[in-house]
């Protein structure tokens, strides 16, 4: 069954009086929903190594490199294929990386994943 037709039967348990059913199934449809999210962050990494192989002979998702003129790091940080908060979360740690080592630029890559 899938997670909205378990849901829809959740409901109708529900309404009908029968809470001990109603349960049962909403757990059901909110296990099913976990298997659903992992199942999609999987997919999304999937992509992102395959995307990243595909087009770079490896995985560049955090390189640097010489800034535009020469002077100072550019760090470069490629979000293909993340799910919106995975990409944050990894942002984030870019940052951070950025700052500590100094680096004078950051490239986000983003693109549709």
């Amino acid at each position: 069954s899938s997670r909205a037709s378990l849901s829809a039967l959740s409901r109708a348990a529900f309404q009908r009086g029968d809470g001990k059913l109603a349960k049962e199934l909403s757990q059901r449809a909110a296990v099913l929903e976990a298997k659903i999210c992992a199942a999609k962050e999987n997919a999304a990494q999937t992509a992102m190594r395959y995307h990243n192989n595909r087009n770079n002979g490896g995985d560049y998702s955090f390189g640097s490199h010489a800034g535009a003129l020469g002077v100072g790091r550019v760090l470069d940080v490629d979000l293909h294929g993340q799910t919106a908060d995975t990409a944050v979360a990894k942002l984030g740690q870019v940052l951070v990386g950025a700052v500590n080592t100094n680096a004078t630029g950051l490239r986000v890559v983003t693109g549709v994943g």
